[in-house]
């Protein structure tokens, strides 16, 4: 019984100690613009972030901010460098403006 006990211990162990090492969910970053509208023709900055257009997609904050001024001169709307694991695009029900508010 205490060899079982002892494997069965071994076992949660590194099954613990492997899910710490894998690797995390690589970041990628979106170039974001909301879209045009006939009220809003340069996208409405209200909107949730969730409806805006994805423009491109970078590996690195660095390439993104780099790219941005061109691809707001070529689009002439807001544009806005957003991690993939943005809470607003990761949880979006969480950022749900409240009726009334």
């Amino acid at each position: 019984m205490g060899g079982m006990l002892r494997r069965l211990a071994v076992v949660v162990l590194l099954g613990s100690l492997s899910s710490c090492a894998t690797a995390p969910d690589p970041i990628t970053w979106y170039v974001l613009s909301p879209p045009p509208s006939a009220d809003y023709p340069e996208g409405n900055l209200d909107t949730q972030i969730t409806t805006w257009e994805r423009i491109d997609v970078f590996p690195s904050s660095a390439e993104c901010l780099k790219e941005l001024l061109k691809i707001h001169n070529q689009i002439h709307r807001p544009v806005q460098c957003v991690p993939s694991n943005d809470p607003q695009l990761v949880y979006p029900w969480l950022f749900v403006p409240r009726s009334g508010a």
